[in-house]
């Protein structure tokens, strides 16, 4: 009988949780970022390698557009001219879209704001498939810090940034820590 009953709650548990995973379809995908003698400034310098990052892409149940998603930097293979490795660190989480359109076209991003010397493994667009086509009106922004760990100590390059907004339109939480 207990048999039984172990085999029932299995069963209803499993039902559940399938069930509730179908309301939701979730993409997990990766792009490579290239480093190619890119200066990362004192003490660091010029680096070379890759970085693999991790998207978790919730879509939405209706529109089958971008919803939520989260990215880590996932593997990191990057070494200084003098052969020191270089640990990067970055993750972040974004319902409100605000850097959507950089994941889904990050050459483009790089060659026009950032560097000509970090570049994808991912065409520009691999996303528009998915990408809603009007940003959502209400949602929250979490950039865990992008920093680099060298020689066993931390470097910063942008500040932990927490940002809520409302569906009216108001900012209800800001916060920019160094």
């Amino acid at each position: 009988m207990k048999t039984l009953k172990l085999i029932c709650s299995i069963i209803i548990i499993a039902a559940f949780t399938c069930s509730n995973s179908w309301a939701q379809k979730v993409i997990h995908t990766e792009a490579t970022c290239n480093l190619n003698n890119y200066d990362m400034g004192y003490p660091i310098g010029i680096v070379n390698g890759s970085i693999i990052y991790h998207f978790t892409i919730q879509l939405s149940k209706e529109t089958g557009k971008i919803e939520n998603l989260h990215w880590v930097a996932k593997e990191c293979n990057i070494i200084n001219e003098d052969g020191i490795a270089v640990k990067s660190i970055d993750a972040g989480h974004d319902t409100k879209g605000v850097i959507w359109d950089f994941f889904n076209r990050p050459n483009y991003w790089n060659e026009v704001l950032y560097s000509p010397n970090c570049t994808y493994n991912v065409e520009d667009g691999w996303w528009n498939n998915i990408m809603p086509d009007e940003l959502p009106e209400e949602g929250t922004f979490i950039g865990m810090a992008y920093k680099v760990i060298f020689n066993g100590e931390v470097f910063r390059f942008y500040s932990m940034v927490q940002l809520h907004m409302n569906a009216n339109g108001d900012v209800t939480a800001e916060v920019i820590k160094p």
